[in-house]
């Protein structure tokens, strides 16, 4: 990778993206919560990348990094690179790329994407973003009985933002809370039904 594409891939305003984080907080923690989490999130990588980062959502890959048509699996984790207190891991925390949902009978990794890009949601010591070729992944991934799973090197990883790099908002404003609004969008719509 070029010094260039690094700098490309890095064209994202994370201090937006991890003041955002900051707001949700545990909001969305609860099992039936984290797919709206992933969804969020995801959809702010392409908001505050002015839509470099294009959401697909597709099977296999997120995001479609427009500048060089290249695909991004996203995955965003607390402490996956980082420590609670901000210390560098060796590793990456194991990390669920996908579930086969009992469905063991694939033991070939497909590859869907160029990227596996790693968000690490922790706290402020920990807020990062790592990204790693397919290759790399293909090199340390582990299938599991239901799925496929991966730790990687620090050394193999490239990281767009550390811990360091971001500053949080300040902002007066305070951040929706989420699951409030949905279930009040969920309770309108069902007393709208005549």
């Amino acid at each position: 990778m070029t010094e260039e594409d690094k700098i490309n891939y890095k064209d994202v305003d994370w201090r937006r993206f991890f003041t955002l984080v900051e707001g949700v907080g545990t909001d969305l923690d609860k099992h039936k919560n984290r797919f709206d989490k992933a969804d969020i999130f995801e959809q702010a990588l392409e908001e505050y990348s002015q839509k470099k980062y294009r959401w697909d959502d597709e099977i296999g890959y997120d995001h479609f990094f427009l500048p060089t048509q290249e695909k991004f699996e996203v995955k965003s984790q607390k402490h996956v690179l980082y420590s609670e207190k901000g210390t560098p891991k060796e590793r990456t925390k194991e990390i669920k790329l996908t579930n086969t949902l009992g469905d063991s009978s694939n033991r070939i990794f497909p590859r869907r994407f160029d990227y596996l890009m790693t968000l690490d949601t922790g706290s402020a010591q920990s807020y990062s973003v790592g990204i790693v070729k397919w290759e790399i992944v293909n090199k340390y991934v582990k299938h599991t009985g239901d799925g496929w799973s991966v730790q990687i090197p620090r050394s193999e990883i490239i990281f767009l933002c550390q811990p360091s790099d971001i500053k949080l908002s300040q902002s007066s404003r305070p951040i929706i809370n989420y699951s409030h609004q949905k279930k009040q969008m969920q309770s309108d719509f069902v007393k709208g039904i005549l």
